[in-house]
């Protein structure tokens, strides 16, 4: 990723208003990889040592957050329920709503992680491994990834609600760069990077 589009997009999650909110999106994550179920609201806020309220009121800001039939938080970004990038830590499979966030879950569950995935034009299977710090196998090694193009326009997404939609599901993982090519050229807010 080039400078410039890392820093947008690492600004955009660290400002002030948005630092919580990706905290308590870390601490879900965590705590959904340990215990394999959906978490109450309680649990995260204990962990979080933040109160209920703070903790709801976070999540109603993210419409697209996934809940169980009791009020159960399944997927913010990491989820129980199956998508087609899947994850596989500690052998247990999760699923990701985008390619990115599959590459950002080793650093921040620190441990590593397989991912399985398809390309969106080809239907070539992709996988991954990645430790902590550094992608250990990819296959096949043409591999690319779509990107949101810049932390303004993810900011945009977050602020109307709409980051799974907008964002989240136009960002793949394709077989190489000719196949994501043509999508590229029809979605101008995102970028087409190597993995």
């Amino acid at each position: 990723m080039s400078a410039p589009v890392f820093e947008s997009v690492k600004t955009a999650f660290v400002e002030p208003e948005t630092a919580f909110t990706w905290k308590e999106s870390h601490r879900f994550w965590h705590l959904l990889v340990q215990s394999k179920t959906p978490i109450s609201l309680d649990a995260l806020a204990a962990a979080l040592r933040s109160s209920r309220e703070q903790v709801k009121a976070v999540f109603e800001q993210l419409p697209e957050t996934e809940y169980d039939q009791f009020g159960n938080l399944l997927g913010m970004g990491l989820t129980l329920k199956p998508t087609i990038h899947q994850v596989v830590l500690d052998g247990h499979p999760c699923s990701a709503w985008c390619g990115p966030d599959t590459m950002e879950l080793p650093v921040v569950l620190k441990r590593p992680a397989r991912i399985l995935s398809s390309c969106p034009l080809t239907g070539a299977r992709t996988e991954l491994t990645l430790t902590t710090d550094h992608l250990e196998s990819l296959s096949p090694e043409a591999t690319v990834v779509s990107i949101v193009k810049t932390g303004d326009r993810l900011k945009q997404f977050q602020e109307a609600g709409c980051i799974r939609q907008e964002g989240c599901n136009h960002q793949f993982f394709f077989a190489n760069p000719e196949a994501a090519a043509p999508w590229a050229d029809g979605h101008p807010d995102f970028i087409i990077l190597p993995v």
